[in-house]
């Protein structure tokens, strides 16, 4: 049985307590029922319900609306408005707090359930869709971080390649200080390294052997690049060592216990101890990344399953009066389908007049950004 803790806020008695019965043989939990915003607020931040029904018409300072703004910016928490009447400002104002639906009074108890029950889903799609995005958010702080140390790394790299020119015919001491030097900057790195020719490994360094699972970089030493590399992206990754293809790409990378992982390969030319040129391959762990991209794909699936299985009409419509998107309640309103409705102009769907009054309710929207009351779209 489901035991969310529903919030009951309104000021008259009996219809607080019919709305506690009928909550309560839903198989839901009410934590509290309180009379005044202020009340609501305090016993929202306290015992944290998981949905609020609240009267837009509460006594006192701060009536149903503004008690909801206030519980949204401090705890976030679903509301649905309970009202027997309200005139346009109040509706405009209580829409500006973004609900989660409406209950006329006096309800019926089928219309209250149904009325819960989406909020509570929406209200967890809702939470689940800002966790992804934080989630995406700090990944992306995260690389945008890496690429910022890469580049540092790089620029300080570039520096001290410059200065071996300029001393190239000193001694051999001198060379084998610089390859230590060339070294340090190789294990600083944030991302595997790999010196290689002809596709086998000469050098790696040690964040390559932490990446793919092993103790020590010289087990890569003499070993061909695509055995680090799951089967599935062998070929491109041959492709690109054996071709001398530069560039940036991902592939899948395969962990010494057989795990695989994505990642990115970047790699270039340049010369190995002064010698030889050679490829330098540098592969970067993005599985935190992925993750946070396929969270945010999962999320959008869902949206769109709410989208469609709301009993509202939905759609979105651009500044010609184009409709970009609309849902199968809005569609089957129409007599159309999605895809018949989605890029059709009001014009093409409604007669002159009653498009143009559309036209011009949805411009002034669009404008001043202030939610409008108009005429059904449906005919």
């Amino acid at each position: 049985m489901n035991k969310a803790k529903i919030m009951i806020v309104e000021d008259e008695v009996i219809v607080g307590k019919e709305l506690k019965v009928s909550v309560e043989a839903m198989g839901y939990t009410v934590n509290a029922v309180v009379k005044t915003g202020e009340d609501a607020v305090e016993k929202a931040v306290q015992d944290r319900p998981n949905l609020i029904l609240m009267d837009i018409q509460l006594k006192g300072q701060l009536d149903g609306i503004k008690a909801a703004k206030i519980i949204r910016s401090s705890v976030d928490i679903p509301v649905v408005f309970l009202t027997a009447h309200a005139d346009k400002e109040k509706i405009r104002r209580a829409k500006l707090t973004m609900p989660f639906g409406y209950i006329i009074k006096p309800f019926h108890e089928k219309d209250l359930k149904i009325t819960i029950e989406m909020a509570l889903y929406a209200g967890k799609i809702n939470a689940k869709r800002r966790q992804a995005e934080e989630a995406l958010q700090k990944a992306h702080d995260k690389l945008e971080k890496l690429m910022e140390n890469r580049t540092a790394q790089l620029a300080s790299a570039n520096k001290l390649l410059r200065q071996e020119i300029d001393i190239r015919k000193q001694a051999e001491k001198s060379l084998k200080e610089s390859e230590e030097r060339f070294h340090f900057l190789a294990d600083a790195s944030m991302e595997a390294i790999f010196f290689t020719k002809d596709g086998f490994c000469l050098e790696a360094n040690h964040v390559a052997a932490e990446m793919f699972g092993y103790d020590d970089p010289s087990k890569f030493i003499g070993r061909f690049g695509t055995e680090i590399i799951a089967p599935e992206s062998h070929d491109i990754v041959k492709a690109h060592m054996l071709k001398n293809v530069f560039g940036t790409y991902e592939a899948i990378g395969m962990r010494k216990d057989g795990t695989r992982f994505p990642i990115v390969i970047r790699a270039k030319e340049m010369p190995y101890k002064n010698k030889e040129i050679i490829r330098v391959t540098s592969i970067l762990d993005i599985t935190e990344r992925k993750l946070a991209e396929e969270e945010v794909k999962r999320i959008s699936i869902e949206n769109d399953l709410i989208l469609n299985t709301s009993p509202g009409m939905i759609f979105w419509i651009d500044k010609k009066g184009n409709f970009i998107r609309v849902n199968k309640a809005f569609a089957k309103a129409l007599h159309k389908s999605q895809d018949d409705i989605i890029g059709r102009s009001l014009f093409e769907l409604y007669p002159e007049a009653m498009a143009k009054g559309f036209f011009e309710d949805n411009s002034e929207v669009i404008e001043s950004g202030i939610p409008k009351l108009s005429p059904e779209f449906c005919t």
